[in-house]
């Protein structure tokens, strides 16, 4: 969803009509200067497409139960810390394309205990595991027009790796999408997305990103379904506070030791986080948050690397617990270069 919201709104900023009449156009350098701040201002309502950024969750303990195949494989109270880096890189764009690339790191530390009824053969315990996940994604994206309305296409491929670099896994994901609102109080755009993904639940869904501001009550609703949807509002010319529900996911690497479980396998998991965040804008280009709330993990599956999602052999469902989040991010200061 990061890229698709880049994609967008790279899209829609080549859109951006400034009513000028032909006499007194700007020059192409002044409309590119323009659309970076605009695109600056977008990226603090939308995170994902900031330059760059660490975040770390903190989520209490949750009760797990998990099974194996058809039989249970063991209960117990599971905490998380959870640190995530990543850095946007717009590499190049040229009449209405833009190439770009993403490089992301993920460690997650969790603590299992209080383990009660553990299956035998593979001796789960209290335990502690540690995991590392490099990722990688390139993208093409390009803004066009259909019967006068902006509209975007775009192909991403990216690439997930474990910290020892030794095993990666490849996915592939395309869509259009096109605005059909646009003006100063509401935005709507809708798309379908596709994904090559053989562990993906679906192969591919409805995209809806819609926003309005209510300037009589201070606030703007954004709704990227099936994303997020949070309530923003503007305290100050430096501060902000949301409030809403994001949707988000986890994967790592790992080697089950039992001999008829597959050696090289995957942990997927679905997450949604329900809060409150405040951020605050340091200086012109660095943002600090800090949010707090319910996260619930719906869905956890272990399957093979490159086994479908309905072919899991683990499968572990978990309570909701509170957490608490810290983040520093950086809004966008590289334009990529021009061709």
């Amino acid at each position: 969803m990061k890229k698709l919201l880049a994609c967008i709104l790279l899209g829609l900023m080549g859109f951006a009509g400034f009513g000028q009449t032909p006499t007194s156009q700007p020059s192409a350098e002044t409309l590119d200067s323009i659309r970076f701040v605009y695109y600056r201002m977008a990226a603090l309502k939308y995170p994902t497409i900031r330059q760059a950024g660490i975040s770390t969750d903190i989520i209490s303990e949750a009760n797990v139960r998990s099974n194996l195949r058809d039989g249970e494989l063991f209960q117990g109270k599971a905490q998380i810390t959870r640190v995530k880096a990543y850095f946007n890189l717009p590499i190049s764009s040229w009449g209405k394309n833009t190439v770009s690339a993403t490089f992301g790191v993920i460690n997650e530390h969790t603590s299992i205990s209080n383990v009660v009824n553990p299956n035998s053969l593979l001796g789960i315990k209290n335990m502690d595991t540690n995991f590392t996940t490099f990722n990688f994604s390139g993208s093409f994206s390009r803004s066009d027009s259909v019967f006068g309305k902006p509209v975007t296409y775009s192909a991403t491929v990216s690439a997930v790796t474990n910290a020892s670099l030794n095993r990666m896994r490849l996915t592939g994901m395309g869509f259009a999408t096109v605005n059909l609102i646009r003006n100063p109080v509401t935005s709507l755009s809708v798309g379908a997305v596709l994904i090559a993904d053989r562990s993906s639940i679906v192969p591919g869904y409805l995209l809806i990103s819609y926003s309005r501001k209510f300037s009589n009550l201070g606030l703007e609703l954004l709704a990227d379904l099936p994303a997020r949807v949070i309530v923003r509002k503007e305290l100050s010319a430096k501060s902000f506070l949301s409030a809403g529900s994001e949707l988000g996911g986890n994967m790592f690497f790992f080697n089950p030791k039992q001999s008829d479980l597959p050696t090289n396998a995957i942990s997927t998991s679905l997450t949604i986080k329900s809060g409150v965040t405040f951020e605050h804008l340091l200086s012109k280009s660095i943002v600090l948050g800090v949010s707090a709330g319910i996260m619930s993990t719906p869905m956890t599956k272990a399957l093979n690397t490159y086994g479908s999602s309905s072919d899991y052999f683990i499968k572990t469902k978990s309570t909701s617990a509170p957490y608490v989040n810290f983040s520093v991010s950086f809004l966008p200061f590289w334009k990529g270069l021009k061709l």
